[in-house]
């Protein structure tokens, strides 16, 4: 078989085996295929967040913004509870201490402070209803 090689000035034209030949082609094929390989990355917008955090591209944005948006309503309300309601509530649902833990800090009973929290989530459903 015969393999040509094309330089700027002239070409060259050689006989190899077939053997060769095909081991040459495919060499040549990959060198080939490696200068004309893709050098730039792309990257979809959807990857990233608002906040430039790398996401799953299968996540549902707009879930997440909502659910962002309920946990900054949620804070604000919490906010607006009287300072006790705020530390119950936040010592029960956020640092996930029992009943009988908060009752022992707050120096009252396991009643009072079952009773309290409900207050306080009483007082935070309104809060967020009223919006």
């Amino acid at each position: 078989m015969i393999i040509k090689y094309e330089f700027a000035t002239e070409t060259i034209s050689v006989d190899v085996d077939e053997e060769w030949a095909n081991i040459i082609i495919d060499l040549d094929r990959g060198e080939y295929n490696n200068d004309h390989a893709e050098t730039r990355r792309h990257c979809s917008l959807d990857v990233y967040d608002a906040d430039s955090n790398h996401v799953a591209a299968s996540a549902d944005i707009e879930a997440e913004y909502l659910d962002r948006e309920d946990s900054e309503r949620l804070h604000a309300a919490i906010e607006r509870l009287e300072p006790r309601q705020r530390r119950l509530i936040n010592n029960y649902y956020f640092k996930h201490m029992g009943l009988e833990d908060i009752a022992e800090i707050e120096g009252v009973s396991f009643q009072a402070i079952s009773q309290a929290i409900h207050r306080a989530e009483k007082k935070l459903k309104k809060l967020l209803s009223d919006r």
